[in-house]
């Protein structure tokens, strides 16, 4: 609770008349009163708050209260926006956190909801499929937040063979480089006429004259990229 606030604790009476009148009291003062019914915050601190039964003294229970400053308040708002709502694990998103209104101290934190994605300095870093959501408050009014929601993707794998097209003597070799997003993949090779060139995890050997696609395809998926040898 904060300092001025007004709070109910509620009181169980078991194996007793459950009229029974509880009595209140504190370990500390001055921090918490209870009046006309009603707890009351008069200032920060914590305090036990122990309910006795007037007329069964040994029956007792305590809670610990816990109060905070008030904290201040101010018209002003958040405005939070990001490049997009939605990307790929891997990528990074610029948000932009400004402030709509007047306010002594323009200081804000940030906070992600989960450790699918990062944030540091205006950078929110997306780490793994899911969602995340990323929120911004002034740290002198604690109330006064701004969120927004990221939805984050596996990235489709791609692959890219290097050179694109080659000219290869009979008998020689050139290796064929798959360059693989990411870089982990494992490639499946193939040639479309062998009696012209053969492939071997990416070494291919011309064996006569004419033309051959060298075919690399993801391994488990249907994406792959092809090179011409002649």
């Amino acid at each position: 609770v904060e300092v001025g606030d007004e709070f109910d604790l509620k009181a169980t009476i078991t194996g007793a008349d459950a009229t029974a009148t509880v009595e209140f009291t504190f370990d500390k003062d001055g921090i918490v009163e209870y009046k006309d019914g009603k707890f009351k915050a008069l200032a920060k601190g914590e305090v036990n708050v122990t309910g006795k039964l007037k007329d069964y003294p040994d029956a007792s229970a305590s809670v610990k209260v816990t109060v905070n400053e008030k904290a201040p308040t101010t018209d002003a708002k958040i405005i939070l926006s990001a490049d997009k709502n939605e990307g790929y694990v891997g990528d990074k998103i610029n948000v932009t956190a400004t402030i709509d209104g007047e306010v002594d101290d323009p200081t804000m934190e940030f906070s992600v909801s989960s450790a699918n994605a990062t944030y540091e300095k205006g950078v929110l870093t997306l780490v793994a499929v899911g969602s995340v959501t990323l929120t911004a408050k002034l740290t002198k009014y604690p109330n006064v937040t701004a969120s927004i929601d990221v939805t984050i993707n596996e990235k489709d794998p791609t692959i890219k063979l290097n050179p694109s097209a080659t000219v290869v003597a009979i008998g020689g070799k050139i290796t064929i480089a798959a360059v693989l997003d990411p870089a982990t993949l494992e490639v499946e090779w193939s040639s479309d006429n062998e009696s012209v060139a053969t492939v071997n995890e990416g070494v291919v050997t011309a064996v006569a004259n004419g033309s051959a696609r060298i075919k690399a395809t993801i391994k488990g998926t249907e994406i792959f990229d092809e090179v011409e040898i002649t």
